[in-house]
C-alpha cells in the first residue's frame, strides 16, 4: 500500500513480469499474481508435473516494497523446508522502513488512515491490529506517525525470517551495481565485486531523487545554498535558524520539510513556490476509517486523455455528493486502479497531467 513511483520488474527465468509500484493494493495484487506462478504455496502445493523451478529470489531494496515482497514470499512458501531462499539487498544497512518511513520525524504523519494501511491486500486492518497492541486507544481513522509504520514493516520482515527459518531469508548490506539475466537464472554484482546468484530478481529501488529545476545557469546547482534532494543525509544541516527558505513545490514533501525545519527551531521565513500555488486538501478527522467506496463501474471506458479522465472524476464526485458521499472517498476508490489508468496515458498525456493537474 504505497505511493506512486517508477516501474518495478519481477524477472523469472526467460520471462519478465512487469509490476508497477503504484498505489495501495494494486502493487501487492500484481506482485502476488507474479509470485503465485513462481513460488510453491503451502496452502495449495503444485502437482508433481508442475513443480516450480524458481526457489531463489534476489530482492534489491529493503524498504516498503522489498520488505512486503519478502514477507509475501514467506507467506506463500509457508513454514518448514520449502526450499525457498530470499536474498534481500539493502545499501543503507537498515532493513524494513526504507526512506519514507525510516527518515520520518515525529511530526511526519501517514497520509492514509491507520485502518487502511495494512500491508496485506485482503486485510487492510492488519496495521491497525498491530498498532493497537502497542497503543490500545488507536482508532482506524487516525493519521499516525510514519515512523510507527517503519517499525511495523521491520517486524513484518522479522516474522518472514522466522517463517522461512534456517537462514533462508538473508539480509545483505551492499549496493547492487549490475544485474545480468542468464540461461540459468540471474546474477547480481555488488559494489566491491561480490556476486549473488538466483532464479529471479525483484527490483524494489524506491523513488529516485527529484530532477533539478530547468535553470539555464548551471552554476546554480553547484551553489551550497541549493539542495536537490531534501531527503539526502544532512540536507538541512547547513541552514541557519534565521535563514529565509525557498521551497520549490507545494505538495506533501513541502509540508514534511517545513515541519522538520519548525521542529529544528527555524525562525526565518519559508516561501513555497509552485506553478499553481495550490496545496493539498485536508483529510477529515474521524475516529473510524471512512466507509469503502467502490471504483466507478465504467472505469475501463474512460477516455485515455488527461482531460477526459479529470472530467470523469469530477462526474463521479458530483454523483457521490448526491448520495452524501464525500469527494475524498471517490479519490480513495481510484487508488487500486491508478496504475492501470496511468498506463493507458501516452507520453504526451502523462506530461500534460504532470504539468496541468
Amino acid at each position: 500500500r504505497v505511493g506512486t513511483g517508477p516501474v518495478r520488474n519481477i524477472v523469472r527465468q526467460k520471462h519478465v513480469v512487469p509490476v508497477f509500484y503504484s498505489v495501495q493494493g494494486d502493487f501487492l495484487f500484481r506482485v502476488r499474481e507474479a509470485i503465485d506462478t513462481m513460488v510453491p504455496s503451502a496452502a495449495s502445493p503444485p502437482e508433481s508435473e508442475k513443480e516450480l523451478c524458481v526457489k531463489s529470489i534476489i530482492i534489491v531494496g529493503a524498504g516498503l516494497s522489498g520488505t512486503t515482497v519478502a514477507a509475501w514470499l514467506a507467506r506463500l512458501a509457508g513454514p518448514g523446508e520449502s526450499g525457498v531462499r530470499v536474498q534481500l539487498v539493502e545499501r543503507s544497512g537498515v532493513f524494513g522502513p526504507g526512506l519514507a518511513y525510516g527518515a520520518a520525524r515525529p511530526s511526519h504523519l501517514l497520509n492514509v488512515p491507520a485502518g487502511r494501511m495494512g500491508a496485506w491486500a485482503e486485510d487492510e486492518g492488519h496495521f491497525l491490529t498491530w498498532l493497537r497492541l502497542r497503543y490500545p486507544s488507536a482508532v482506524g481513522g487516525a493519521f499516525v506517525q510514519r515512523s510507527l509504520y517503519g517499525e511495523y514493516l521491520a517486524e513484518m520482515l522479522g516474522e518472514a525470517e522466522r517463517t522461512l527459518g534456517g537462514g533462508a531469508l538473508q539480509r545483505i548490506t551492499g549496493s547492487a551495481v549490475d544485474a545480468q539475466i542468464e540461461n540459468s537464472g540471474v546474477r547480481v554484482t555488488l559494489q566491491g565485486g561480490r556476486e549473488l546468484l538466483g532464479d529471479a530478481i525483484v527490483l524494489a529501488l524506491g523513488n529516485f531523487a527529484p530532477l533539478d529545476p530547468p535553470i539555464p545557469n548551471r552554476d546554480f546547482y553547484r551553489d551550497p545554498r541549493y539542495t536537490r534532494d531534501p531527503w539526502s543525509a544532512g540536507a538541512l544541516d547547513g541552514i541557519d535558524a534565521s535563514d529565509d527558505i525557498l521551497l520549490i513545490g507545494t505538495g506533501l514533501t513541502m509540508f514534511d520539510i517545513a515541519l522538520e525545519l519548525r521542529d529544528r527551531g527555524h525562525r526565518g521565513r519559508m516561501i513555497a513556490l509552485s506553478r499553481r500555488g495550490l496545496i493539498p486538501q485536508f483529510h477529515r478527522a474521524s475516529t473510524a476509517k471512512p466507509a469503502h467506496h467502490a471504483p466507478p463501474a465504467d472505469i475501463d471506458e474512460w477516455p485515455n486523455t488527461t482531460r477526459g479522465m479529470l472530467r470523469r472524476v469530477r462526474d463521479e464526485v458530483r454523483k457521490a455528493e448526491k448520495h452524501g458521499i464525500d469527494w475524498r472517498e471517490v479519490v480513495t476508490s481510484l487508488r487500486p486502479v491508478t496504475g492501470r489508468l496511468w498506463g493507458r496515458l501516452n507520453s504526451a498525456e502523462r506530461s500534460r497531467f504532470l504539468e496541468k493537474v
